[in-house]
């Protein structure tokens, strides 16, 4: 129900002229997405990611921007990218560096803790 609500809106926002349906779209889509992350808070398995992928949070806000610019660039000059491609790898590329940041992390505070710790500023 939720993602038809999201849907939805996403249409509204779109195809209407009129200032009413757009807010009203706007209304249903700040709905669903509370609705949604209301669902994915209360889901176990998203507590026992949340659990892993905190620790890393701080070290992975530091350094994410750069490989992810890095990445980007190369994708474009390295291959000729349609705009399907483009708006996929604009919405995929980002979960994938971050999965890259947080096991860098991991790595990084498993082989040298102390330099770890010193580098995110003894957050834990």
């Amino acid at each position: 129900a939720s993602l038809a609500l999201f849907a939805l809106s996403f249409s509204l926002t779109y195809i209407s002229d009129s200032r009413c349906l757009s807010t009203t779209a706007t209304l249903l889509m700040t709905l669903a997405i509370l609705s949604i992350s209301n669902c994915l808070i209360h889901s176990d398995s998203i507590k026992r990611a949340t659990a892993f992928l905190i620790p890393y949070s701080f070290f992975t806000y530091t350094i994410h921007q750069h490989p992810l610019t890095l990445a980007q660039k190369l994708l474009v000059m390295k291959m000729n990218i349609t705009f399907p491609v483009a708006t996929l790898l604009y919405f995929v590329l980002p979960f994938m560096i971050i999965g890259a940041c947080v096991a860098v992390g991991y790595f990084f505070k498993r082989v040298s803790p102390r330099t770890y710790a010193i580098c995110v500023g003894n957050r834990h």
